[in-house]
C-alpha cells in the first residue's frame, strides 16, 4: 500500500488587498496535495501565495465578502508565448470573415453589417484559461465592443492588440461557471453594458465548440438592427426539465422530485406552470436588449450571486472530482435554463427574437 501524498502547503507572499486581512486557515489556505492542490482566500482576502513552491495570485477586487475565491496552485503567467500559433491570416480568426460584407447569415440573404449598423451590439464573453488558440475568433464577431470576463490567467496587453482593439478585458473573480459570471459583468460593470448607445448585449462563453455557428447567428442579431425588446437562444430549445436530473454530473438527481428552481424566476408560478412555459438552449449563449438586460436592481443582481453561492457543493467520488475538482455550484444549472424567463420579467407572451436561431438542422427555432 503506497504511503498517502502530503498535504499542500501554502504562505502569503504579499498581500494586496487594502482593508482586507489575510489570516492563514482563517482567510487563506489550501486544499489537496503536494502534486495537485488550490489556494482559497475569503472575507476579501487578496494577495500573492507561495502555493507547493509556485507563485499564485488569488483574490479580486469588489470580491463579495462572504464568497471564497478558488485559485489553482500553478504558475501563472501572461498568455505571449501562444501568439504565434493563432495568426490573424487564419480563417477563424480573420477580422474580415463576419464583417462587410456579410456572408449569407440564417434568416435571409447576405447584408452589409457591422459599419452599416446603427443600434449596438456589445459582447460578454467569459473566459477562464483559455488561451489566444481558443478566443482569437473573438475578433471576427462584428460586434461594437467584445468584453472578455477574464476569470483566469491575465492577458498581456500585446496579446490582446494581437486579438483586436474591440476586445476589452475585464478581470472578474473565479467563481462559479459562466452565469454567475455575467451577473458579476451587469453588476459590477453597468456603466459600460447599459450604455445609452448600446442596444443589445450577447453574453456567451469565450470558448466555442462551434464557433463559426456562433458568429453566423451573431452576424444575424446585429444585421436585425432593432431597439426593441428582444431576446434570442442560440441553439436549438429544450423544455427546462429535460435531463434536469442527469446535471452537473448527476448531483441534481433529485431536483425534479424536489422541484429544484431560483426563487428569483418566476416565483408565483406553480412547477407544472413554470416548467410548462421555460424553455432553453445549452451553451448560456443568448441576446437580449439592453433595456431588458439591465432592467435588473443591483439588490437582486447580488442576491441572485448569493443564490449561486449558497448552492456550492463538494465532490465526492472520483467521477465528480475528476470532473469538477473544485465542486459544484448546482444553482448555475438551474439560471442557465431560466435566463429567459428571468429578463422576460416572466411574462406570458415571450419576446421577439433579437435574431435569427443559430442552429442548422431542421428544428431550428428561436424564443
Amino acid at each position: 500500500m503506497q504511503p498517502p501524498a502530503p498535504q499542500c502547503s501554502v504562505e502569503l507572499q504579499r498581500r494586496l488587498s487594502r482593508f482586507a486581512q489575510c489570516r492563514q486557515n482563517i482567510t487563506f489556505g489550501c486544499r489537496g496535495t503536494a502534486f495537485n492542490a488550490s489556494t482559497w482566500v475569503s472575507s476579501g482576502c487578496r494577495g500573492v501565495f507561495i502555493c507547493n513552491g509556485a507563485q499564485v495570485e488569488c483574490g479580486f477586487p469588489g470580491q463579495l465578502h462572504a464568497s471564497t475565491e478558488w485559485c489553482r496552485c500553478i504558475q501563472r503567467r501572461h498568455a505571449t508565448t501562444q501568439l504565434e500559433a493563432c495568426p490573424t491570416s487564419a480563417a477563424v480568426c480573420n477580422v474580415a470573415t463576419f464583417r462587410s460584407p456579410a456572408p449569407p447569415d440564417r434568416c435571409g440573404a447576405a447584408r452589409r453589417i457591422g459599419a452599416d449598423a446603427h443600434s449596438r451590439t456589445v459582447i460578454v464573453a467569459v473566459r477562464f484559461n483559455e488561451d489566444l488558440r481558443a478566443i482569437c475568433w473573438l475578433a471576427s464577431l462584428p460586434a461594437d465592443r467584445v468584453y472578455l470576463i477574464n476569470k483566469g490567467t491575465p492577458l498581456s496587453a500585446k496579446g490582446l492588440s494581437h486579438i483586436s482593439p474591440r476586445v476589452v478585458e475585464l478581470r472578474a473573480p473565479n467563481i462559479a461557471r459562466e452565469s454567475y459570471s455575467y451577473l458579476h459583468a451587469l453588476l459590477h460593470y453597468h456603466e459600460r453594458l447599459c450604455s445609452p448607445r448600446n442596444a443589445r448585449i450577447i453574453f456567451m462563453q469565450a470558448n466555442h465548440r462551434n464557433p463559426m455557428q456562433v458568429a453566423s447567428w451573431v452576424a444575424g442579431v446585429v444585421a436585425a438592427n432593432t431597439t426593441a425588446s428582444c431576446f434570442s437562444y442560440c441553439g436549438e430549445l429544450t423544455r427546462y426539465a429535460y435531463s434536469l436530473h442527469t446535471s452537473a454530473g448527476g448531483l441534481l438527481y433529485d431536483a425534479l422530485r424536489l422541484h429544484y428552481r431560483s426563487k428569483h424566476v418566476c416565483p408565483e408560478e406553480d412547477w407544472d406552470e413554470f416548467t410548462r412555459r421555460t424553455s432553453y438552449a445549452g451553451g448560456a449563449t443568448f441576446a437580449i436588449s439592453v433595456d431588458r438586460a439591465c432592467s435588473l436592481t443591483e439588490a437582486s443582481l447580488r442576491s441572485m450571486q448569493e443564490e449561486i453561492n449558497a448552492s456550492w457543493t463538494p465532490p465526492s467520488g472520483k467521477h465528480l472530482k475528476e470532473m469538477f475538482p473544485l465542486g459544484v455550484h448546482k444553482m448555475e444549472f438551474i439560471y442557465e435554463r431560466s435566463w429567459e424567463r428571468l429578463m422576460n420579467g416572466c411574462a406570458n407572451a415571450p419576446l421577439p427574437p433579437c435574431g435569427c436561431a443559430c442552429s442548422t438542422g431542421s428544428k431550428e427555432r428561436t424564443l
